[in-house]
C-alpha cells in the first residue's frame, strides 16, 4: 500500500488505509472496545475511583492542597496498571483483526494468548521506560537551549518573542519520545501474530520512515481525539451540568460512568488508528506475513 520508490511510508495513504480498516471491522472494533472498557466501568460503578474525584473536589473547594498527603496513590496506581493491561489486551486483538481479518483474529489457544500477553507487556514496559527517558532528556536539553537563546535575545522582556521560542522547543521535546515510539513499534504486531521481532530489527526496518510514522500518528489521532473529548465532555455538561475541566465536579463525574462506557468506541479511535498504522508499517516495511488489506483500498506495495 504505502511503499513506492519515492516514499517508504506515505503518510496520508497509510492513514486512509487505517481508517478503511476500522470501517471494515466496525462491529468487532466496537465489541472489543466495550469489552475492554467494562472492567473500568464496573470499578467506577462500584465507587472504587470515588476517592480520586473526592480528593480533587476537596482541593478545589480549598479544604486541602494538591499534596501527596492524603492522596489516594494506591487507587491511582491500580488505575494506571489496569489501564496498561487493558491496552495490552486491546492491542493484541486489534492487531490480529487488522492483519489477519475477522476469520483469523480469534484463532489461537489460551497458551498462545498467555505468551502474547506477557511478551507484549514486557515490550510495552520497556518502550515506556525508553520514551520517558527520551522525554526527560529532550526536555532538559530544550529547556537549556531555550534559556540560553532567550537570554541572548532578551526575550524575557518580550513575551511574544518568548512564545515564538518556547513553542517550537516544546514540540521538539515531545518529538524525541514519539520518534523512539515509531522506531520501536513493530515488535507489537509481530508478537500479536505469534512471531518474533526485536527492537533492533524494528529500528532497522523503520529507518527512513521515522518522521512519516510520527506524522501519521499525529495527523490521524489528534483531530479524532479532540472531537472525541469534545463530544464526551459536552455530553457531561449538557446532560448533567458537569464541567470536566472543573476539579470540583470530578467526584460527580464518576457517578455517570456509563457515559464514558457508551463513548468508549469514540474515545478509542485515536488509539485504534495509531495501532492500525503500526500494523500497516509492520506489513509493508520489510519482510512480514501476508496481511489483509481493507476492501476497496488498493495501494502499491
Amino acid at each position: 500500500m504505502a511503499l513506492d520508490p519515492h516514499s517508504n511510508l506515505a503518510v496520508f495513504r497509510t492513514i486512509g488505509e487505517a481508517v478503511a480498516l476500522i470501517k471494515t471491522h466496525t462491529k468487532p472494533y466496537v465489541v472489543l472496545v466495550l469489552l475492554v472498557t467494562l472492567p473500568w466501568a464496573a470499578a467506577a460503578a462500584l465507587g472504587y475511583f470515588d476517592a480520586l474525584g473526592a480528593y480533587a473536589a476537596q482541593a478545589a473547594d480549598g479544604q486541602g492542597g494538591y499534596s501527596l498527603e492524603g492522596y489516594p496513590i494506591g487507587t491511582l496506581l491500580i488505575l494506571w496498571t489496569g489501564s496498561f493491561f487493558i491496552m495490552v489486551v486491546f492491542g493484541i486483538f486489534w492487531y490480529r483483526y487488522v492483519l489477519l481479518g475477522a476469520e483469523g483474529a480469534l484463532k489461537f489457544g489460551l497458551g498462545q494468548f498467555n505468551g502474547m500477553f506477557w511478551r507484549t507487556t514486557g515490550y510495552g514496559l520497556l518502550l515506556l521506560v525508553i520514551c520517558l527517558v527520551a522525554l526527560a532528556v529532550s526536555t532538559v536539553v530544550v529547556s537549556l537551549v531555550g534559556g540560553v537563546v532567550g537570554a541572548l535575545l532578551g526575550a524575557a522582556a518580550q513575551p511574544a518573542v518568548l512564545i515564538v521560542i518556547i513553542v517550537p522547543l516544546v514540540l521538539v521535546a515531545y518529538a524525541a519520545p514519539l520518534a523512539f515510539m515509531a522506531r520501536l513499534s513493530l515488535p507489537f504486531p509481530a508478537v500479536a501474530l505469534g512471531e518474533g521481532l526485536s527492537f533492533g530489527e524494528s529500528w532497522s526496518r523503520t529507518r527512513g520512515s521515522t518522521w512519516r510514522l510520527v506524522g501519521a500518528f499525529l495527523t490521524a489521532s489528534l483531530p479524532v481525539a479532540l472531537v472525541g473529548y469534545g463530544l464526551t465532555f459536552g455530553l457531561y455538561y449538557v446532560l448533567f451540568d458537569i464541567n470536566i475541566w472543573n476539579p470540583a465536579h470530578a467526584a460527580a463525574a464518576t457517578d455517570y460512568w456509563w457515559v464514558t462506557l457508551l463513548m468508549s468506541p469514540v474515545m478509542y479511535l485515536p488509539v485504534a488508528l495509531c495501532l492500525a498504522i503500526v500494523a500497516i508499517a509492520y506489513r509493508d516495511l520489510g519482510s512480514s506475513p501476508a496481511a489483509e488489506t481493507a476492501p476497496g483500498v488498493h495501494f502499491a506495495r
